[in-house]
């Protein structure tokens, strides 16, 4: 039994029309009862009639029943409704029985030998490289099996339909009983030849059918006119191990030091049918060229250090030609497109190289890898940046990409390593030695300080890293490409997460809008937007003003038509490292809709932010990097006016987590304690010290001014008239010359919800972490003011005093013995006591809530045995004894009981 025909991406883009077809080439009927696929896609084969197939038969397995029907109606034999879907890149089919023994099992790719080398066409900007194609890659073909009675593993064995649509349940359109050998495992020995030695070619060839086979080496010095030709020997004298065991040896003559040399494999059955390997390329002319071949270069040159050596070969012309991109060098060699301004820096075109990788895991080699220029506002950099890509059929440690930086490398590897300790999914990055035809590619100094970073590539594979659980979803770039008003009239501005609403007159589709400034990083072929569109549109729920001082609106549903879309903790984590960092790389984090990535799950779909570059971060610039910089930077764009996301950080229900995740910043990653060490770690040995030394600082000033833009607990900022004129301050108190004041001032940004002053609800700025008590009323005399903060729970967290001295210019004086049965009250205040006092015997004073009592130096109050003292303030309203502004110390109150003395009561 064996899977023989794979529809993994549709034409239409939809998931629904994926199928696998399963064929018995035997000559008994299977009983597939209980079978099921276990990777790739999930599904049981039922106990139905149809789960038998005879010999030579089909079964199909369709995502869907309805969509497998509607587009091929006269095919019977099919099932349908499995789980998952199949990846558009590549994907690992598994067909086990019913207890489990795996039957069959294929991984398919869309490129390697699963696909076709083609150039590009059109040019981009003025350069044609290379990339795969196959028709069964979303252009309306199936993937088919060859020969269903050879190894179904390799890729060699199968080709896109002739058929649009494919043969579902049916033999296959390029079914064949005789396939040209199969070639695999080519490789060169050494990796990195010296211009002493001989280099060994081996492949591994194999047939469908008995007979000799001819194996020969095409190979050629890079720049010389033809090939020759040597043949390959499975003798077990050739360095092909064992004689007979299918492994194919040949020795190429030495070549002197940084020779590139190329080569090709062809093998020749007895039908006779030969293969190329690699394949032929198909050139924009149509015409096959044997052009993308095996390449090794001789280099004398050890490398003695201890960070990993990655080595990137190519034929001279191609490395003219990359070079000459990243330089803006010469004239391209084909024309511009039409809307394509003339700079070929932003030419995407990708050369063949051959990959040799030594590090911790070994050495590597990986030919058919893919080089281009890389970056946004760097794709002039010296040195250059390169993105390489690997076949999806072919990784190289499970990875498909790479990235690798010149700029300011010590940022970029420390970066990565400070926001993963600080909890966010970021792109990994290790610091590497970097050769380019033999040629290194670091200096010594700035930028690059002695090494490359090789940097995660944000792909599919990123997300199995990162989200193993949830690897399936949508991979964003946000980038600022386009801003302000398209063609049709619609304004757009970067990717700064702005609800687009197209305009009367817009001719492009909203998808298309969206995708000016943003790229899907996965299952792009899938084409669909919906949950980037549902992002904005919620964020859309809060609406600012003209400047970010304007007060903002929500609707109703604001909150939790948020949470829906966003991880919103997640996001506040990313803001908080982002401004701690004080990342001025353009990006969201400084209200720049520009150079960042998000992911957006399939189970979770609730979107988390990530980095990019992390090149210009903790005081690598001079000028941008600002210690004293704000935190809330994100919320007003560089052209000025409040961001979509100023709502978000100014709401009430989500600022306090922005200041949670600061708290936890200034207390953990961020804290010099584990800061400083950390940094030794990372970059101790590997960047200069003096850089080492400009990271830790500019930590530590930005450490201890965030320190004071997060308030952890009660404080009184402003002491101001109710009209907003600020008080005097006398004998160090705040003076008021009216009955009420107005008080400003922060409490725990993180935990408090709610303020109330004396009692009465002040104003609660959750993103300022400000309250604002408008009127306080005053009683003559110093006012001690209660602030209480209290947190979601509506309970107290803290609580604090403040004075402020109400001086209306009048006081009433006592001394001596207390004439008469008296009460004082809070307006008929300040109470002078000028000498010593008494409440004699018979009399009671009844001092009430909020009044002030002053006593002059080493004055005591007394009350005497059958005297009555009454002084009950409350919470809000406290009594105060004190020695005046600017007043010495005073004596204390003296209470005489004895039997028969009445109650005296003090309390607030």
């Amino acid at each position: 039994m064996v899977i023989s025909e794979i529809m993994y991406h549709p034409q239409s883009e939809l998931t629904s029309e994926e199928w696998i077809e399963l064929h018995n080439p035997g000559a008994s009927p299977v009983n597939v009862s209980g079978w099921k696929f276990t990777r790739g896609v999930a599904f049981t084969i039922p106990a139905v009639p149809a789960a038998t197939i005879p010999a030579g038969g089909y079964l199909v397995v369709a995502a869907d029943a309805t969509a497998f029907s509607a587009k091929h109606p006269a095919v019977p034999n099919f099932l349908a409704g499995w789980t998952g879907r199949l990846s558009n890149s590549t994907n690992t089919i598994t067909l086990e029985d019913a207890v489990g023994t795996k039957m069959d099992e294929v991984s398919y790719a869309d490129d390697g030998d699963w696909a076709e080398r083609v150039r590009q066409d059109p040019p981009d900007y003025g350069h044609r490289g290379w990339k795969w194609n196959s028709a069964a890659d979303g252009f309306g073909k199936s993937l088919e099996l060859i020969n269903a009675l050879y190894d179904n593993s390799s890729g060699q064995n199968w080709a896109a339909s002739t058929a649009t649509d494919g043969t579902p349940g049916a033999a296959n359109s390029v079914a064949a009983a005789n396939i040209a050998p199969v070639i695999s495992s080519v490789g060169h020995f050494p990796l990195v030849p010296s211009s002493t030695d001989t280099v060994t070619v081996n492949a591994r060839v194999a047939d469908d059918a008995p007979g000799a086979l001819t194996v020969q080496v095409h190979y050629r010095a890079d720049g010389a006119g033809s090939f020759t030709t040597a043949t390959m020997f499975d003798d077990g004298s050739h360095d092909d191990a064992l004689a007979g065991d299918g492994v194919f040896g040949a020795q190429l003559p030495a070549r002197a030091d940084l020779v590139v040399v190329e080569y090709y494999i062809t093998a020749t059955d007895s039908a006779p049918l030969t293969r190329t390997w690699p394949a032929p390329s198909r050139d924009y002319t149509a015409a096959l060229v044997q052009r993308n071949n095996c390449l090794y270069q001789v280099n004398n040159a050890a490398y003695a250090g201890a960070q990993p050596l990655y080595r990137v070969i190519m034929l001279a012309a191609d490395r003219t030609e990359l070079s000459n991109i990243n330089t803006n060098t010469g004239t391209p060699p084909f024309a511009y497109n039409p809307g394509e301004t003339a700079d070929q820096t932003q030419s995407h075109a990708r050369f063949n190289a051959t990959w040799v990788s030594v590090d911790g895991t070994g050495s590597k080699l990986r030919y058919l890898t893919g080089v281009r220029n890389r970056g946004n506002g760097s794709r002039t950099a010296s040195p250059p940046n390169f993105n390489l890509q690997f076949p999806n059929s072919d990784t190289w440690n499970g990875r498909t990409a790479l990235n690798l930086n010149s700029q300011d490398t010590p940022w970029q590897l420390f970066g990565s390593a400070l926001y993963r300790k600080a909890g966010l999914a970021e792109s990994e990055s290790r610091a590497v030695q970097l050769r380019m035809n033999g040629v290194s590619m670091a200096g010594t100094g700035a930028p690059t300080y002695g090494f490359y970073v090789c940097n995660e590539f944000y792909d599919s594979e990123f997300a199995n890293h990162h989200f193993p659980l949830d690897s399936s979803g949508n991979l964003y770039r946000g980038q600022r490409f386009v801003t302000g008003t398209t063609a049709g009239g619609t304004d757009v501005n970067g990717a700064n997460l702005e609800k687009i609403v197209p305009a009367p007159g817009e001719t492009l589709s909203l998808v298309d809008l969206y995708k000016l400034n943003y790229r899907k990083q996965t299952n792009s072929s899938e084409d669909n937007w919906s949950d980037l569109i549902a992002l904005t549109t919620a964020l859309a729920k809060g609406q600012s003003g003209a400047t970010i001082n304007d007060p903002t609106t929500y609707d109703g549903d604001y909150v939790p038509s948020v949470q829906a879309v966003a991880d919103v903790a997640q996001w506040m984590r990313w803001f908080a490292v982002n401004s701690f960092a004080d990342n001025e790389e353009t990006n969201l984090s400084n209200g720049d809709g520009d150079d960042y990535a998000f992911y957006m799950g399939a189970t979770d779909v609730r979107c988390r932010l990530l980095g990019y570059d992390l090149d210009t971060i903790l005081g690598r610039s001079g000028t941008s990097n600002v210690a004293t910089h704000g935190i809330f930077r994100m919320v007003d764009a560089p052209s000025g006016g409040p961001t979509p996301v100023n709502p978000l950080m100014k709401h009430p229900a989500f600022a306090p987590l922005y200041y949670g995740e600061m708290q936890r910043l200034l207390e953990g990653a961020f804290a010099p304690a584990q800061f400083d060490p950390f940094c030794d770690q990372i970059l101790g040995g590997v960047a200069p010290a003096g850089v080492l030394s400009t990271i830790k600082n500019f930590n530590a000033a930005r450490h201890a001014h965030i320190t004071t833009l997060v308030p952890l607990a009660i404080s009184v900022t402003n002491s101001q008239t109710t009209g907003g004129t600020a008080l005097t301050v006398t004998s160090g108190y705040p003076v008021s010359t009216a009955a009420a004041c107005r008080l400003i001032g922060k409490a725990h940004a993180a935990k408090t919800r709610s303020v109330k002053v004396n009692g009465v609800a002040a104003t609660w700025s959750a993103w300022q972490a400000q309250w604002t008590a408008a009127s306080v009323a005053l009683t003559p005399g110093v006012n001690r003011i209660l602030i209480q903060a209290f947190d979601g729970a509506n309970a107290e967290i803290e609580r604090a005093y403040h004075s402020v001295w109400y001086n209306d210019a009048s006081e009433a004086s006592f001394s001596g013995t207390l004439a008469s049965t008296q009460t004082w009250t809070a307006t008929g205040g300040p109470y002078r006591i000028t000498a010593s006092f008494t409440v004699p015997t018979g009399l009671t004073l009844t001092i009430q809530p909020g009044a002030v009592i002053y006593l002059n130096s080493g004055v005591n109050f007394t009350v005497a045995s059958g005297g009555q003292l009454l002084a009950e303030g409350t919470q809000t309203q406290p009594i105060r004894f004190m020695a005046g502004p600017g007043g010495a110390n005073w004596g204390g109150i003296i209470i005489n009981g004895g039997t028969g003395t009445p109650e005296t009561r003090i309390a607030h």
